[in-house]
């Protein structure tokens, strides 16, 4: 079955998160939400990311590393999950349900394997 990954985008500026009681019951909404896509069959994995990155560039035969990344914190991935469903529509179907949508976007992606 194919295998989608959605992309938990932005969010982190939400004022939930900067208070630790309602930052847990968030984090409580999303396990629950693995939970039940668990019990579904469906999930194959998930985390959230560290807001701390580096960024690599080729540049001719050397590798830069700078701080990053450089994107608008709104657009940011805090993370990911990934499932298994039929098609990009049941994968939609799926992801409606998750609890990110309460505080930024979610980027679904079919997983290729080239």
């Amino acid at each position: 079955m194919p295998r989608f990954v959605g992309f938990a985008v932005g969010g982190g500026e939400h004022p939930d998160w900067a208070d630790p009681e309602l930052a847990e019951r968030a984090l409580e909404r999303y396990a629950a939400w693995d939970e039940e896509v668990r019990a579904q069959g469906r999930y194959r994995g998930g985390v959230g990311l560290a807001s701390e990155a580096k960024v690599l560039r080729k540049k001719e035969s050397d590798v830069l590393v700078s701080d990053g990344p450089f994107a608008e914190a709104a657009e940011v991935i805090g993370g990911y999950a990934e499932i298994e469903a039929a098609d990009l529509d049941e994968a939609i179907a799926v992801f409606r349900t998750h609890p990110h949508l309460d505080y930024g976007f979610l980027e679904v992606r079919e997983v290729t394997l080239r």
